[in-house]
């Protein structure tokens, strides 16, 4: 055995970890590929916002990196598959309402078209590529590399930078809330998504946690901000269906319902809104 062959290498966990994240990325790439299911798309989603957090907090380390064809890439995953994640999101929607408003059952169907239309235009999409880029693999690669290099105490502060880069935009769009205004609830959706995944890579490195009351509280702001989207697309995609259509009167009382349900969902969302100051605090304490 070579001398030194157990030595652990400069940020080695975290090494491990970027590892991993990259195997979960081709798993979920390959299953999604074969099967186009509500879980197996989540999960590739999720899979891309998670590489795409590994790219940014890389590029804290070195600014250098060059990542724009893999950003391309993943972004084409988020932008094919997100329509069709929004219709199969709907359609478990329309299930819990049936019951309630049977009225929905032809809009249900004019669904269930939408989405075979979309999950067809994901396959010609994974048809098209069928393997991971090249360039991704080249960029998974040169940040393996540039990681297992660095020297630990420059690589724990270019991290800690980026995370707290990430807080600093979760408080920024918090500030700017209008709860009248649901894309600005969005907003704050997308960047609590990106921090969360920014600490989940600094763990192994910064020795960071967050804790299981702050972990909840996150879940608990992304759920409501989740559903505030869902029921928003829901609203929006039954208001154009339903047109000049003539059960247009049927068809109201089920906009007003989900209305209401968009604004018990950001009532509860703006008692969450306080407690995100503290996120990164709890942390690094």
């Amino acid at each position: 055995m070579a001398e030194g062959h157990n030595r652990k290498k400069p940020g080695s966990g975290f090494h491990a970890f970027l590892e991993r994240r990259w195997k979960k990325l081709q798993r979920d790439w390959k299953r999604a590929g074969r099967e186009y299911s509500s879980d197996s798309i989540h999960d590739l989603r999720v899979s891309a916002r998670r590489f795409l957090s590994v790219i940014d907090v890389c590029r804290y380390v070195d600014d250098s990196l060059k990542t724009r064809r893999a950003r391309r890439w993943l972004k084409a995953i988020l932008d094919h598959s997100g329509i069709l994640r929004d219709l199969q999101v709907e359609r478990l929607y329309i299930v819990g309402l049936r019951q309630k408003f049977p009225e929905l059952k032809e809009f249900d169907t004019a669904i269930a078209v939408k989405e075979l239309r979309q999950a067809g235009k994901l396959k010609r999409f994974f048809k098209s590529v069928r393997k991971t880029p090249s360039s991704v693999s080249k960029l998974n690669d040169r940040v393996q590399k540039l990681v297992s290099q660095q020297p630990r105490p420059q690589l724990r502060a270019s991290v800690m930078r980026a995370v707290s880069h990430h807080h600093g935009r979760v408080m920024q769009r918090v500030q700017a809330i209008d709860p009248k205004v649901l894309e600005s609830i969005h907003r704050v959706r997308v960047a609590l998504k990106q921090f969360r995944y920014a600490v989940e890579i600094a763990q192994p490195l910064l020795k960071v946690r967050l804790g299981a009351r702050v972990l909840n509280q996150i879940r608990r702001s992304q759920a409501v901000m989740g559903r505030i989207h869902d029921l928003e697309v829901l609203s929006k995609d039954l208001a154009k269906w339903m047109g000049d259509k003539p059960r247009r009167q049927e068809i109201s009382p089920i906009l007003l319902h989900l209305n209401r349900q968009i604004q018990v969902a950001v009532e509860e969302f703006m008692t969450t809104v306080e407690s995100m100051e503290t996120f990164w605090k709890s942390a690094r304490s």
